[in-house]
């Protein structure tokens, strides 16, 4: 889909009327390539563009409100894992406080069961 065409520069009219005008032919030749040239190059450069535009009107675009979205959705589930991490530290914590009862508890039995040996051993009962 070319909108601009090299159809579009005359090279013989442009060297004639440069030769009217007094331009040395061979400049004049000269002259026309070079904006023959340019004009490809123009052209080429602006198909590129089109390319890019159609492709950019083909990819999946998102809005301020799509990206509003998104981030309300990472907001709550953000908020669900910090919820999630304070029960398990409030578990660990249980746990530990279970674990410190349940060593007490253990090491006043042995204390208990040591202090009977020991009695025992030297006759204090």
């Amino acid at each position: 889909m070319n909108t601009m065409t090299t159809d579009m520069f005359d090279i013989l009219d442009f060297v004639n009327k440069s030769k009217e005008l007094g331009v040395d032919e061979r400049v004049a030749q000269l002259n026309a390539r070079q904006i023959d040239q340019l004009a490809k190059v123009i052209e080429q450069r602006m198909d590129e563009q089109r390319h890019e535009i159609e492709a950019l009107k083909l990819q999946e675009l998102c809005s301020k409100g799509d990206l509003r979205e998104s981030e309300l959705r990472l907001q709550k589930e953000i908020e669900i894992v910090r919820k999630e991490i304070e029960i398990v530290r409030k578990e660990v914590a249980q746990t530990g406080m279970k674990t410190v009862v349940w060593v007490s508890g253990i090491m006043g039995t042995l204390s208990v069961f040591f202090l009977g040996i020991l009695a025992k051993g030297f006759h204090w009962l």
